[in-house]
């Protein structure tokens, strides 16, 4: 029986990478010489390779994701993907808004899903008493370092007897304070 070169192409490329078959079985029953066999199979991993590369190839968001992560500009993403200005802004934008998302979902794994108090704080000390965070920062770093020093204070001024409560340095101190 004879088989068109297509279909001694399609038989080959079953026979061997299908049911394991070497290169003698495949030139007795195709009638096809050793280099025959060999020419397709190349040819068929060729393409193969050539499709799978091109499937590698990254979208062209995800090239300009790429560069504004190390750090590029806008400027240098547009004449690195040589795409138009107002695409790269669209990136630019989508971009951080993914930055965004993925801080707001390390947030919340930190807070173990509690974010609706980092939020509450948020609202009452920056937004309502307009509070920056370098102050806020500053505030906690006080606290941490001085509370443990007014509870001290305050539990020594508990066990003192109450005739000496208002003339004590350490009430002094804790109203001070």
């Amino acid at each position: 029986m004879e088989f068109s070169r297509k279909e001694k192409e399609g038989i080959l490329l079953d026979l061997y990478h299908n049911k394991g078959c070497t290169y003698r079985p495949i030139a007795e029953e195709l009638r096809m010489s050793f280099n025959q066999i060999s020419d397709i199979l190349k040819r068929h991993e060729e393409r193969n390779n050539a499709k799978a590369n091109k499937k590698k190839e990254l979208s062209l968001s995800s090239k300009a994701y790429k560069l504004f992560s190390k750090g590029k500009t806008n400027v240098e993403v547009v004449i690195k993907l040589d795409v138009p200005p107002a695409q790269v802004t669209q990136f630019r934008l989508e971009y951080c808004k993914l930055q965004d998302l993925d801080n707001f979902e390390s947030l919340y794994r930190m807070t173990n899903g509690n974010v609706d108090r980092l939020l509450a704080l948020y609202r009452e000390l920056v937004i309502k008493r307009k509070i920056s965070f370098e102050r806020i920062a500053n505030l906690v770093d006080i606290a941490l370092e001085r509370l443990p020093n007014v509870e001290t204070l305050f539990e020594q001024a508990k066990r003192q007897p109450i005739d000496n409560k208002r003339d004590s340095t350490i009430w002094k101190i804790v109203y001070a304070l």
